[in-house]
């Protein structure tokens, strides 16, 4: 499988299986192959064998079968990027290095089923741009990685996804930005000293995070706006600035086992310290005016 890229990437080589020409004499010597690597997928594969044959299958149905076990189970090699670049193919890439670069955008992933893997690796900007961006695709997992001094760590607006086990760091701006999205997870990320907010979620819906941390940021911790149906659970957002939680205009929402403490405003719908709490909907106008909210 072939991927085409703008910027720098050492290519490793893959696998390939053609289940329209693939013959037993190559299936057998993938099977050894990943075999020798401890694939699980060649025990699976040898079962699948045994089994299609004690059913009196054919050798097509067999070689089939076994076509589409390897192709699922065997790992995809991952390409590996070595600088900042545009992914325009769908794949698993990995960073192969740190990344220091004065690029308004680093990572740009325009390509549809996508993951990558920063491999524990940090990207460094120079105050500016954006770290991690992709817009207007589908099943984009971000994870491992840790981005510092951009105007923006991540900025997705997808539909399916995650950000998962990213650190973001001295942004300008906002350290983690979802918006206009649905389905994405958001776990595992710690967002601090950032311009403003730790973590943006802008109209969207169903979305989760889950085991999230931010803290010391220069506006508010987490702020959900216009956004719907989702759920926050163990959060923290500590010593920022703004709010510790934020919900504007957020509906059917539910948060549990929230920690918003030391912050200098509490959450927009009152400071909220440890054990567990349900919102279902919240308005901004209350955490000056103290007038009510309209009704869900």
């Amino acid at each position: 499988m072939g991927f085409v890229f703008s910027g720098k990437v050492r290519r490793q080589s893959p696998i390939t299986l053609l289940a329209s020409s693939a013959s037993a004499d190559v299936i057998c010597s993938a099977i050894d192959g990943c075999r020798r690597r401890g694939v699980t997928a060649c025990g699976l594969a040898e079962n699948v064998t045994r089994s299609l044959k004690s059913l009196g299958a054919g050798l097509n149905a067999i070689k089939a079968c076994l076509v589409a076990l390897l192709i699922l189970l065997i790992p995809v090699a991952a390409e590996e990027i070595t600088a900042c670049t545009e992914i325009n193919q769908s794949g698993v890439y990995h960073l192969a290095n740190d990344i220091s670069e004065n690029a308004t955008m680093c990572i740009v992933i325009n390509a549809s089923d996508v993951v990558l893997d920063g491999n524990g690796h940090v990207i460094a900007g120079n105050g500016t741009g954006y770290g991690i961006y992709a817009e207007g695709v589908e099943n984009v997992t971000v994870n491992n990685l840790t981005l510092t001094n951009w105007s923006y760590g991540v900025y997705l607006e997808i539909d399916r996804g995650g950000v998962e086990n990213v650190n973001v760091a001295n942004s300008a701006v906002d350290g983690i930005y979802i918006n206009g999205s649905s389905d994405v997870a958001i776990r595992g990320v710690v967002s601090d000293s950032n311009g403003e907010t730790g973590i943006v979620v802008k109209g969207s819906d169903s979305i989760t995070m889950e085991d999230a941390v931010a803290r010391d940021n220069g506006g508010s911790g987490v702020l959900l706006r216009s956004t719907a149906s989702s759920t926050l659970r163990n959060v923290t957002a500590v010593s920022n600035t703004y709010y510790g939680i934020w919900l504007d205009n957020a509906r059917n929402n539910v948060l549990s086992e929230i920690n918003a403490s030391y912050n200098l405003r509490g959450t927009a719908t009152g400071r909220i310290i440890g054990g567990e709490i349900h919102i279902t909907y919240s308005c901004a106008t209350p955490r000056r005016s103290g007038a009510s909210c309209p009704a869900a």
